[in-house]
């Protein structure tokens, strides 16, 4: 808070949006998802005023996440929407992947599967040419919660044990792997370790072209 204070006694309405970011990953992780929700806001406000393109499609991005957290998808799907057309307009290749993996999650919230394919597509796609395999993980846990929607939940479980357990698995990716599973528990719990530990075997190559074969 002592950050975001002195950012605004000076002025730099730049550095204020990054200290609310700040800020509001704090909350996410005491989850105190509407004071995370309210600092994300704040954000995107002062953003709009500073015309700061980047910072607002960050904040967009953030606070979509904290949205579809709570689960409410019609809500986060418009932030999602705008933090990807942000993304494109600015050329930004890899900010746009993330963007895209939170656009799926909620076109998947709100039964759109064949929209969240082309999102996951796109993701992967980008996150292949960056050559980052850690948010290509992050991606396929996306595929994963496609797969469940869709009522594979062999697969989908498949897809998450091969991400969980991955060297290059980052937090981010850790804490999307819980809320799809937490979707797959509402069904049955007694699959959940099989299932990871035999997507534990699978080669990531093999994961990927599934993926894209959707």
């Amino acid at each position: 808070m002592e950050s975001y204070e002195f950012a605004k006694r000076s002025g730099d309405a730049i550095a204020q949006a990054f200290s609310l970011n700040l800020l509001a990953m704090v909350s996410m992780n005491k989850n105190e998802f509407e004071q995370a929700r309210q600092y994300h806001l704040q954000a995107i406000e002062i953003c709009k005023q500073a015309g700061d393109r980047y910072g607002l499609a960050r904040a967009c991005s953030n606070l979509s996440e904290v949205i579809r957290v709570q689960r409410h998808y019609a809500e986060a799907k418009p932030y999602t929407v705008e933090g990807v057309a942000l993304a494109r307009e600015l050329g930004n290749r890899y900010v746009l992947p993330i963007m895209l993996i939170n656009l799926l999650y909620s076109q998947v919230g709100l039964g759109e599967i064949q929209d969240a394919y082309a999102s996951l597509h796109e993701a992967l796609q980008v996150n292949m040419e960056n050559n980052s395999i850690s948010w290509v993980i992050f991606s396929l846990v996306g595929y994963a919660d496609i797969l469940a929607a869709e009522g594979k939940r062999e697969q989908a479980l498949d897809v998450l044990g091969s991400c969980l357990y991955h060297p290059e698995t980052n937090s981010d990716t850790h804490r999307d792997i819980q809320l799809v599973l937490e979707d797959l528990k509402k069904v049955r719990t007694d699959d959940i370790e099989v299932g990871l530990e035999r997507g534990k075997s699978l080669e990531l190559k093999d994961v990927v072209i599934n993926a894209l074969g959707g």
